[in-house]
């Protein structure tokens, strides 16, 4: 949960931020490719995810949206010009493209379908507090440090802990009945023959 949490504050946080980023690093004609790279990567990423998940195994590929959106980040932090934030940025989206929808799996697989709801529901709850809390902390950090890399460095180093949670401390569950027919069923696309 923390790291969709981190996820989903990623543009809030920043839209709050970006005209301090811009003020710093210049570069005004690009304001709008800081959110456009960072869509982009993600919305196309996420068929590709669920694709890969479905060869790979969830779990792994998830740790590695984890490392990606989390190496974006730092990179975010580093920029000293509006490209090197929009390619930073960009890369974030690659990994926000893994965290998002492979959480909803994970939550389908390894829960009931009793307890399915209730999961998806405090999981989706998240984007609600994100959306308040985002900005407020976005705001805060910006005018507290005059800097925008504080932003991303602070984010980071949740991120740094929720990638050791998952990767280290979280066993695998026993798969409920949907978990264990796709497992088996790894061809979903509805054409025989395909992987």
């Amino acid at each position: 949960m923390l790291s969709l949490f981190l996820a989903s504050m990623e543009s809030t946080v920043v839209a709050t931020a970006m005209p301090t980023i811009v003020g710093q690093l210049g570069g005004l004609e690009h304001y709008s490719w800081v959110f456009s790279a960072f869509m982009l990567a993600s919305t196309t990423t996420v068929p590709i995810y669920g694709k890969l998940s479905d060869i790979y195994g969830r779990r792994n590929l998830y740790v590695f949206a984890m490392l990606l959106f989390l190496v974006g980040s730092v990179l975010c932090g580093f920029a000293n010009s509006m490209t090197t934030l929009i390619f930073a940025r960009a890369l974030q989206g690659i990994g926000a493209g893994g965290i998002m929808p492979l959480a909803f799996i994970l939550i389908g697989e390894m829960f009931s379908l009793e307890q399915r709801a209730r999961m998806q529901g405090f999981f989706s709850g998240v984007w609600g507090v994100s959306s308040v809390v985002g900005p407020l902390l976005g705001g805060f950090l910006v005018c507290s440090t005059a800097s925008y890399g504080k932003p991303e460095y602070t984010k980071s180093t949740k991120k740094a802990c929720a990638v050791c949670h998952v990767d280290s401390k979280a066993k695998p569950k026993e798969l409920t009945e949907a978990g264990k027919y796709f497992s088996e069923h790894k061809n979903l696309d509805g054409y025989k023959g395909t992987k």
